[in-house]
């Protein structure tokens, strides 16, 4: 080793430039990927009644769709990407629903031109894929009264000229739900007449805010309509062939349907209670005897640790 001066020295400082070599291809390997992270071409169109404005930049891909992220704005020429048609919203919309079918009415009929000059202008600036995104204002009967809303819907086109359409969205708000509470009046033969549930044959029907994350809160109180049984399931005593679900499909047909309109609601929950119907096995005598009985002659609640 005396033959080689400083050898455990250059092979620490050749160890040292391997080393370094490495960490700065490595690092440059790491920017490259960075840098070459595919894009896509983002126009976003916010529309009023006066007009609309629009925007174009680029994005990551991975990050479509409906992303916010941004590689860079681009310049948009006037008409480089056809505008979508005029939409000129109601003062205020019953539902959530009826606003967004306005929107699309009024959008829709202009998407194939919206596309053909997205996908051209898309070339033009050297991406494979673009995304157009709509937005606008409207003003719907919410749960507290007119509260605004904001309903988008958009399109992606790819450079071999397929195209998607994502449809018309409105942003979730607290919406109305009607909530229907129905119990048949009448009491399957055989049974006592006393069995029949307080106010059955009425309608109970009360409204809630939907958040739309799983809480329901109540706005109004319970309200009670007679119909004197009118939506009872029915009942033949003939053993003829009946459908057990006319009962509940006339009262979502005739009363719900028209209710969810009268309070502005997006949507009802029926609760609809049938009549127990007793069954019966026949002796040897000839006689009916009830199958099962069930009483309740005491009702015990144990709470735990009670003293």
């Amino acid at each position: 080793m005396r033959g080689v001066p400083g050898y455990r020295n250059a092979s620490t400082v050749l160890m040292f430039v391997v080393a370094m070599l490495l960490s700065i291809t490595t690092l440059g390997w790491v920017r490259l990927v960075q840098a070459e992270a595919p894009t896509a071409l983002v126009v976003e169109e916010a529309a009023t009644a006066a007009g609309s404005t629009l925007t174009a930049r680029l994005a990551p891909v991975a990050a479509l769709p409906g992303t916010t992220s941004t590689v860079g704005n681009l310049e948009l020429p006037d008409g480089a990407v056809v505008r979508a048609p005029t939409f000129t919203p109601a003062a205020s919309y019953a539902t959530e629903g009826a606003a967004v079918a306005a929107v699309r009415s009024a959008v829709e009929p202009g998407l194939p031109a919206i596309e053909a000059s997205l996908l051209a202008f898309m070339q033009a600036q050297g991406q494979t894929t673009a995304q157009w995104q709509y937005r606008t204002i409207v003003t719907v009967d919410g749960v507290s009264g007119a509260e605004q809303r904001t309903v988008t819907l958009g399109v992606q086109v790819w450079a071999d000229g397929s195209r998607l359409r994502t449809g018309a969205k409105i942003t979730a708000g607290a919406t109305r739900v009607l909530y229907v509470s129905y119990e048949q009046k009448a009491v399957a033969a055989g049974l006592p007449a006393g069995w029949a549930r307080p106010d059955a044959g009425n309608i109970r029907w009360q409204l809630f805010a939907d958040d739309n994350a799983g809480t329901l809160t109540p706005i109004s109180g319970v309200t009670v309509e007679a119909v004197n049984g009118a939506y009872d399931e029915p009942q033949d005593y003939a053993d003829n062939e009946i459908d057990p679900q006319t009962g509940v499909e006339r009262l979502a047909r005739e009363w719900v349907a028209a209710k969810l309109v009268a309070t502005k609601s997006s949507k009802a929950i029926i609760d609809y209670g049938r009549t127990v119907e007793a069954v019966y096995d026949e002796d040897a005598n000839g006689n009916a005897i009830a199958r099962v009985t069930v009483e309740l002659p005491d009702r015990v609640l144990t709470a735990p640790n009670a003293r």
